[in-house]
């Protein structure tokens, strides 16, 4: 007999296995195999719903993953656990280019400015959020207001995102 310990059943196959105490609060299956598809089972019954109606709206699989406070891969597979049919890219943007267009044309808007806004420069230029809404945003996250953007060289974008670290 093991010391300080408990058998429980995996929450998967059933199989008893045996547990240190320390490990009581967090076990749910007896191998890492067995423990991937109980989390699955979880995350179905808890946001299953959620990830499927939220999918369907149209939002992208990495919205819909941010919004649900999870992974892609883990979205995509209670999708398909679930049976929605997953979206190829070319059907995720039908109904779209005008959200697309726009967000583009505002680019070029800001590419014509140029040069760098802080220190003149023409070379590397890049856009910058100055509100941090960019592309590491979900897309109905992102801030493209014209007022929102800049156009800067790669030198004082690093700055700029050095000081928005640090604040």
């Amino acid at each position: 007999m093991k010391k300080n310990g408990k058998t429980f059943t995996c929450k998967n196959c059933g199989k008893e296995y045996y547990v240190p105490k320390h490990r009581f609060e967090t076990t749910i299956a007896c191998s890492d195999e067995c423990n991937r598809k109980a989390r699955i089972k979880i995350i179905i019954q808890e946001k299953g719903d959620k990830i499927s109606q939220l999918y369907q709206e149209g939002n992208s699989i990495r919205d819909v993953a941010f919004l649900c406070n999870t992974n892609n891969r883990t979205v995509v597979k209670v999708l398909n656990i679930m049976g929605t049919p997953i979206r190829t890219i070319s059907q995720s943007l039908e109904g779209k280019p005008k959200v697309v267009r726009g967000v583009r044309e505002t680019h070029r808007t800001v590419l014509a400015r140029g040069c760098c806004e802080k220190c003149g420069s023409k070379d590397k230029l890049e856009i910058h959020h100055i509100d941090g809404h960019g592309s590491n945003y979900p897309y109905k996250l992102r801030n493209e207001n014209i007022e929102n953007l800049m156009l800067i060289c790669h030198g004082c974008h690093l700055l700029e995102e050095n000081v928005r670290r640090q604040k």
